[in-house]
């Protein structure tokens, strides 16, 4: 085995991404269209799991404090927020097609 899992490979395969809420396996997760359960532990992390259950992309443990029962009911909250996400990664493909629009113009505008 290698010294690390292709994320993104794998999502396109996952009903769910358990992870510490970090933005790269945060945005790589519902470009997928997968919710999202956050342990948030330091730095942008808080601010993604607030983000995230805002959204209704997900919900958010307390690493510290989570318990076997609490886990396993965010864990269902979070796995009937896949519509959200889904959403979620509609928005996101948009975005890139239009910045590819963008950037198809121009090159034809450049000449």
């Amino acid at each position: 085995m290698g010294e690390f899992l292709p994320q993104m490979l794998i999502l396109k395969y996952a009903d769910l991404l358990v992870g510490h809420g970090g933005n790269n396996s945060i945005t790589e997760a519902l470009a997928n269209g997968v919710p999202v359960v956050a342990f948030p532990f330091a730095s942008d992390q808080f601010f993604s799991a607030m983000a995230i259950e805002e959204n209704g992309i997900g919900t958010v443990c307390d690493p510290n404090h989570a318990d076997v029962d609490e886990i396993c009911s965010k864990i269902i909250v979070a796995l009937n927020c896949t519509f959200q996400a889904v959403l979620a990664s509609q928005d996101i493909a948009a975005q890139e097609d239009k910045r590819r629009a963008v950037k198809k113009l121009q090159e034809m505008l450049e000449g």
